[in-house]
């Protein structure tokens, strides 16, 4: 048996500074590095006190012991820069925006004017104001803590799910890249992260694209109260990297010095060209996770450890090692606390006095206390989406009203031409790569094949073959992708080849994209599209054959459409390129090869949102449908033509807050009838919510029960004949009928 190495070429450095490297920092650096961490240090300090106080409503992960990581690290990095970070994350924003405010030689012996300071002041009052959830703080008090996010500071988004940030900084990366300005994104996060998927997909993501981007892994030891080398494989985090083809570094958090030079390095080697970096600063937690006192004080580790990790802490060493070579005396550090401790009592007291001991009520966010009764979805007289608390959930739609709509009277003026569903999914594509250089599609496959898997991205990876982007199986790490690059002002297509691994990108969609706008105080724009195709009856069997429609109902981040023929699928998929909202695009595998007609020479009108479509009118009964299951509907309409008449409506808007319920009581006021038929199985259906809405919340008068026909409640068969009896079909429906009163 022949034996040998894998050939693997890797870069993987430890690095600990020594007394001669003190002076490769130049002493501005150094002191603007111990500035940012005693306002780091001092910060912490103040919110713990007011926690106590009962004055800082939720948990609170302070940063202490990670202070002079966190300094030198940014303080290296550069104005020109973005980050992201974790739950953890007060460090970061405050040494991030400190740096982004001041000017790069700004000496903290010499701190200059009060003036000079006024940004940094409006900056740790708004900061402070979002960690006590104060209508005046960054997200208008909607994040909090662990939700941070400020774009004017290069801060996007401090995250609440271990990991959960990491895909969304490879986005911000690949927005960096395509817009040549020579940003570098860093991206932190701690040990426990380092064993998500997240954070591997993200590594494999970023070193593919050659993307700008430095992964610091801040490694204090303890996930909560579980000691990272119990779960943690390896002796060395920084290792992981490797395997990805990035550079790795391994430094001690304690050891600021290193830490600038690496960052340093790194930085360079980026500008250079070089492969993405993950650097490991390897520290200890003083306390527990999200309490004041000491991990001992719950037993999972002991005072002894403790003790010796005590000594070690870069805040109290780096001082000392300052002194020890004169670059600031004692009196110098007692003036910088003390500037320190004057800015943060102009930037708290305003939010809680002087005293600190109160907030002023003014300064909390309401809401409209009439309005609440529109959370039971019972008052008919209240929109349960337009309530104080809902704004920002959703954009404001002004980027919607120069929209071409289009009115059945416009369709009749046009020439028209016959296209297949798929061909029309290609050629609107087509249409915004050609005139928008911030769209970008990319998926599995969507380069291949010369058409993508199905057919929807024909010809467009030959015409646009840096923008059609082909993406590794890793559906959570694309599409959180596409959330940094929404921030970065691209406007992402992002195909996911079946609705079911959706839910392998759970956390990204929901979690993270569902939530950002809101959480983030309404600052987030997400003008991301996201296409799927269902392929129910189509012989895919149970995990390829889901209608997410449903699913995605419940976050009311989404908008959701669905469009039933070529026609208003140009609409719609128009209107979702414009709007600043995510959009969930369903299509049907079997609509694919039908044909109908669109105009010959019109790409760019848009059909609204919440706009349903009587698409056959009737007088018997009132059926709604979306997808798939409209031409059913319309097949089954002929059969019965003589028996009873179908008024067909097609949803096209799925999302709770754009169901177009004007048009169903329109036409439930004509017929007395209402039934809902859908594709999904019962558990699944939207049917049933729109029903109760419109039986709760309206004054319909109806003649009979409504109903919803939906599938067999079961994951979808393989086998020809089993999927065919579960799925709701055309003889089903006319079945239906011959005793539906």
């Amino acid at each position: 048996m022949k034996r040998g190495p894998l050939g693997i070429e890797n870069f993987g450095i430890q690095m600990e500074s020594e007394a001669t490297d003190v002076r490769g920092l130049s002493d501005i650096e150094h002191l603007q590095i111990l500035y940012a961490s005693h306002l780091i240090h001092q910060c912490e300090q103040v919110l713990t006190e007011l926690q106590k106080k009962g004055l800082l409503w939720g948990a609170l992960h302070t940063s202490f012991g990670m202070e002079t990581s966190a300094s030198a690290a940014l303080q290296a990095l550069g104005k020109n820069s973005r980050i992201n970070s974790t739950h953890r994350g007060h460090h970061h924003v405050l040494a991030k925006g400190l740096f982004s405010l001041m000017d790069e030689n700004w000496n903290p012996l010499e701190p200059g004017s009060a003036k000079e300071f006024v940004p940094v002041v409006e900056f740790l009052n708004q900061t402070i104001a979002e960690i006590l959830g104060l209508k005046i703080g960054c997200c208008s008090g909607r994040g909090g803590s662990m939700h941070l996010y400020d774009p004017s500071v290069g801060v996007h988004g401090t995250n609440g799910i271990v990991g959960g940030a990491i895909p969304s900084a490879v986005g911000l990366a690949f927005g960096a890249k395509h817009q040549k300005r020579g940003e570098i994104i860093m991206s932190f996060f701690g040990d426990g992260a380092s064993n998500q998927g997240t954070f591997h997909e993200s590594c494999n993501l970023a070193a593919i694209y050659k993307l700008p981007i430095i992964f610091f892994l801040e490694n204090n030891q303890y996930a909560v109260g579980t000691k990272s080398r119990d779960v943690c494989s390896g002796y060395c985090l920084a290792a992981r990297g490797i395997s990805y083809g990035l550079h790795a570094y391994q430094v001690y958090a304690d050891d600021p010095i290193a830490i600038h030079m690496v960052v340093r390095e790194a930085r360079q080697h980026l500008l250079s060209g070089g492969p993405p970096v993950l650097i490991e600063a390897v520290g200890y937690r003083p306390v527990h996770h999200d309490s004041p006192l000491p991990g001992s004080a719950y037993g999972y580790r002991t005072k002894e450890e403790e003790a010796y990790w005590a000594v070690k802490s870069g805040y109290e060493i780096y001082p000392k090692l300052l002194m020890d070579f004169g670059i600031v005396r004692q009196s110098q550090l007692d003036g910088i606390d003390a500037h320190i401790a004057s800015l943060l009592d102009q930037a708290i007291t305003p939010l809680v006095g002087k005293e600190k001991d109160s907030i002023d009520v003014k300064l909390w966010p309401v809401q409209d206390v009439e309005t609440r009764s529109a959370f039971f979805f019972d008052n008919p007289n209240v929109d349960p989406f337009d309530r104080t608390v809902n704004n920002g959930m959703r954009s404001s739609g002004k980027q919607l009203e120069t929209c071409n709509y289009v009115s059945d009277l416009v369709w009749k003026s046009q020439a028209m031409r016959e296209t297949s569903y798929v061909q029309a999914i290609a050629n609107v594509i087509g249409r915004w790569l050609a005139k928008d250089s911030e769209v970008y599609v990319w998926g599995e496959d969507v380069a291949n094949f010369g058409q993508g898997p199905y057919g929807a991205t024909k010809n467009l990876m030959h015409a646009f073959p840096n923008r059609v982007i082909n993406t590794p199986i890793s559906e959570s790490g694309f599409v959180g992708m596409a959330l940094g690059a929404c921030m970065m002002g691209l406007k992402p297509i992002v195909e996911i080849m079946f609705p079911d691994f959706l839910l392998v990108a759970a956390d990204q969609l929901f979690n993270q994209i569902g939530k950002a706008r809101y959480m983030y105080g309404g600052a987030v724009d997400l003008p991301m599209v996201v296409r799927t195709r269902i392929a129910t009856g189509t012989g895919m069997g149970p995990q390829h054959s889901m209608d997410p429609t449903a699913l995605f109902s419940l976050f009311p981040g989404w908008r959701i459409i669905a469009p039933s023929n070529p026609a208003d699928y140009i609409g719609l998929f128009n209107t979702a390129m414009r709007s600043n909202d995510p959009v969930l695009v369903l299509e049907h595998q079997q609509l694919y090869r039908e044909k109908g007609t669109v105009p010959e020479n019109m790409l760019d009108y848009c059909i609204p949102f919440g706009s349903a479509k009587v698409v056959l009118e009737g007088s018997d009964v009132t059926c709604v449908a979306y997808g798939g299951m409209v031409q059913k509907l319309q097949a089954a309409a002929c059969i019965l033509s003589e028996s009873v008449a179908l008024e067909i409506i097609d949803l096209r808007s799925l999302d709770a807050p754009s169901i177009d319920y004007e048009t169903i009581c329109a036409s439930v006021g004509k017929t007395g009838w209402l039934l809902f038929f859908e594709e999904a199985p019962m558990s699944q259906s939207i049917g049933k919510q729109i029903i109760y809405h419109l039986q709760n919340g309206t004054d319909l008068k109806l003649k009979g029960k409504s109903r919803v026909v939906s599938s067999v409640d079961v994951p979808m068969p393989v086998s020809r004949p089993l999927e065919f009896d579960c799925i709701t079909n055309v003889d089903d429906i006319v079945r239906y009928f011959m005793n539906w009163r």
